[in-house]
């Protein structure tokens, strides 16, 4: 069985990809944040952690670990250290996520294994307008309704790309 891409989300700073990350998982998901050391899956528990996300994303520093990094977005087994214990043998089966504010990973092998998605203010705009009609939809609709990604440059609409659009969130009183 072929293992679907993961996802590699890289864009401006302050354009909202760790919100729309939060957008795409559930309130069920239990999310591992691993940090970028020999022992940066210490925490780790299959049994628990259903999604990894990789916050902040800096390839030059996890270059070190590329062989661990593509394992695991394989979803194969993989030995790594755990302080003060032997190494631990881990596979996750879940959902692998990076987010980074630049897209420089010099791993072929690793790119290959990833949907690479540059987040813009298109992106965040038509996130913001799902979350209006989210508010007012059942959960059931709600999740029917999905984060569009793609708008057409050609579009006669005007960019979302206003301060008003991207920098200013809208709250919903109830």
């Amino acid at each position: 069985m072929v293992r679907k891409k993961q996802l590699y989300l890289y864009g401006d700073t302050n354009i909202g990809k760790s919100t729309l990350v939060e957008k795409i998982l559930s309130r069920k998901q239990h999310v591992y944040l691993p940090f970028c050391s020999e022992f940066g899956f210490g925490g780790y528990d299959p049994r628990v952690h259903n999604v990894i996300v990789f916050e902040e994303f800096e390839w030059q520093r996890w270059r070190p670990y590329a062989s661990i990094l593509k394992r695991i977005v394989e979803g194969r087994p993989v030995t790594v250290n755990v302080k003060n214990k032997p190494g631990m043998v881990i596979k996750h089966r879940g959902l692998v996520i990076f987010v980074s504010n630049e897209f420089t990973i010099g791993d072929e092998a690793l790119i290959s294994r990833l949907n690479v998605v540059h987040a813009d203010c298109h992106i965040i705009h038509c996130l913001q307008m799902k979350e209006e009609v989210a508010s007012d939809t059942s959960d059931i609709e709600a999740e029917e309704e999905v984060v569009c990604i793609s708008l057409d440059e050609d579009d006669d609409q005007g960019s979302p790309c206003t301060p008003e659009a991207v920098d200013t969130p809208t709250e919903h009183s109830d």
